[in-house]
């Protein structure tokens, strides 16, 4: 194992697939098979698309029946971002980690690497699979033709019920208990295998990196989103990770010189460390391992949050996953909509990227429409995840007493040929929970949104909060209006402040199929 460079490993499987594509040549007894994470392309997608492609490709040629029955022992695996390459530098997180691990991102097989859809469409040796989402994205075009191909799904968020027939289809989504991390259901899957047990550091450290991030540092609900299959992978994973050998202390600095940060202090490391679940790392100073892999992540923690660099444009794509509701029988009855995930609260956002003037509201719902005419939507979703600062203290005190905010911005495109607005119904639904009201009334599910909006900051001739600016009451945003089409908005904040986008995104779409029932009863 000491041989192996996973820099090298991806160069490797890259180079096969290329070479496979720019041929002529279609072997159905060495299909090749795309190991993608969703379009957003986080850490834990980008993570369990390399682990995955790993550890099945070694369980395929290795002989384990449960795999090598599944797929050809030819079969040649590469792991997918399904993502442009340019898109990378939005993930500062990633670079990083990238750069940490010796791993240029030309190793790395990006959307724009790979042929045209038609030309793709046309192969008879392709197969996808889907790790961090349970369903094939909208990119893939046709459609028809490439949901076919799907033969591996690995997922963490709710099973809408898409490619039933594929060849390996693990979901564990919040409705069986949400799990922080797909990361950890891949370990989890191939726990007490060969493969698992002779995992390469390099590969424990990144997969080590997306649980982290995702569980928040380990820290087990109600505060964080550890479950006992994240702890469980966690410690699989440190034992084998540079964390549970000699090296940690060079790779922790290391990683401090590579991120560019300052060395996190001693009682931050600490405070951390003191909400963790309870681990145990067999083969070496289990405290030692923790402060270790707790400095690696602050170090992520930072980067990822690092964002003042980007726009209004770059903030609503970075984190982005699309989706098509099917509210009706005719295709005009599909509604598509975004959803964009942005870690800034919105009353900073409007003001540091849109002025402190009046029109700065405009100026960001112009935005907001823009990102939906190039991205065609009919909704647009933005959930903002945020720290709040305490309003009294040092700043230092206001950091730490600070509280973890969500808000969610509705932006609904109505348009003549769509019919009746369901912007109503749709709101309803989402202020009712309705979502949650369908899986029994489950507690975690709860969006708990408040209106009327009121931001974090203050406003200085009054000392009240601040409210939405450029809405009629109705919601609707005149500024925005075409001859064709309206748009109505609403902005709330979010009470339940753990319900990520694994629960509004499947709330939207719920509430929409709601607001539609008068049109396809």
């Amino acid at each position: 194992m000491s041989s192996f460079v996973l820099a090298d490993d991806l160069s490797e499987r890259k180079k096969a697939v290329l070479d496979r594509l720019s041929s002529s040549k279609q072997d159905e007894n060495a299909p090749i098979l795309l190991i993608m994470g969703n379009e957003a392309g986080d850490t834990d997608s980008m993570s369990s698309a390399i682990l995955s492609s790993y550890l099945l490709s070694k369980a395929i040629s290795e002989g384990d029946q449960k795999y090598s029955d599944a797929f050809p022992k030819a079969t040649i695996i590469a792991p997918l971002v399904q993502q442009e390459r340019r898109d990378l530098p939005l993930r500062a997180e990633n670079q990083f980690l990238l750069s940490l691990l010796n791993i240029s991102q030309d190793s790395l097989l990006f959307m724009d690497d790979l042929p045209k859809m038609d030309v793709l469409a046309q192969r008879s040796d392709l197969l996808l699979g889907l790790v961090d989402h349970p369903k094939l994205s909208s990119t893939w075009q046709p459609y028809s033709t490439f949901d076919k191909l799907v033969e591996v799904v690995i997922d963490h968020h709710a099973d809408d019920g898409a490619h039933k027939d594929a060849k390996i289809r693990i979901l564990r989504g919040p409705e069986n208990g949400a799990i922080g991390s797909a990361a950890s259901v891949v370990v989890d899957i191939f726990k007490g295998t060969t493969q698992l047990k002779e995992l390469p550091a390099s590969l424990a450290d990144i997969a080590l990196a997306a649980i982290l991030i995702d569980t928040d540092n380990l820290r087990p609900a109600p505060r964080g989103k550890a479950t006992e299959v994240d702890l469980e992978a966690a410690n699989i994973l440190l034992e084998r990770s540079t964390f549970g050998s000699s090296q940690r202390n060079s790779f922790v600095q290391t990683a401090v010189q590579v991120s560019g940060l300052e060395k996190f202090s001693g009682a931050t490391i600490q405070a951390d460390m003191e909400e963790q679940g309870e681990l145990h790392v067999s083969q070496a100073d289990t405290k030692t391992v923790l402060q270790a892999a707790t400095q690696y992540f602050e170090i992520l923690s930072e980067k990822k949050l690092d964002v003042s660099r980007l726009n209004t444009h770059d903030l609503l794509r970075r984190d982005y996953k699309e989706s098509v509701a099917n509210v009706g029988t005719s295709a005009t009855d599909s509604i598509r909509a975004g959803f964009s995930s942005v870690p800034v609260g919105l009353s900073d956002w409007v003001h540091e990227r849109h002025g402190d003037g009046e029109d700065r509201w405009n100026g960001y719902w112009k935005a907001l429409r823009e990102w939906m005419n190039e991205r065609k939507l009919d909704v647009a979703v933005v959930g903002t995840s945020f720290r709040e600062l305490a309003e009294t203290g040092t700043l230092e005190e206001r950091k730490k007493n600070g509280k973890h905010r969500r808000e969610l911005v509705l932006a609904y495109l109505q348009k003549p040929s769509k019919g009746q607005s369901l912007f109503p119904g749709l709101v309803k639904g989402l202020e009712e929970d309705a979502y949650s009201a369908s899986l029994g009334g489950d507690e975690s599910q709860k969006l708990e949104l408040e209106a009327p909006w009121k931001g974090s900051r203050r406003i200085e001739s009054t000392g009240k909060r601040e409210r939405v600016g450029g809405l009629e009451k109705d919601g609707q945003c005149t500024i925005l209006n075409e001859s064709d089409a309206k748009v109505w908005i609403a902005v709330w904040r979010q009470r339940n402040a753990r319900a990520s986008r694994k629960i509004y995104l499947p709330a939207v779409l719920h509430s929409l199929k709601l607001a539609s029932g008068s049109r396809i009863k």
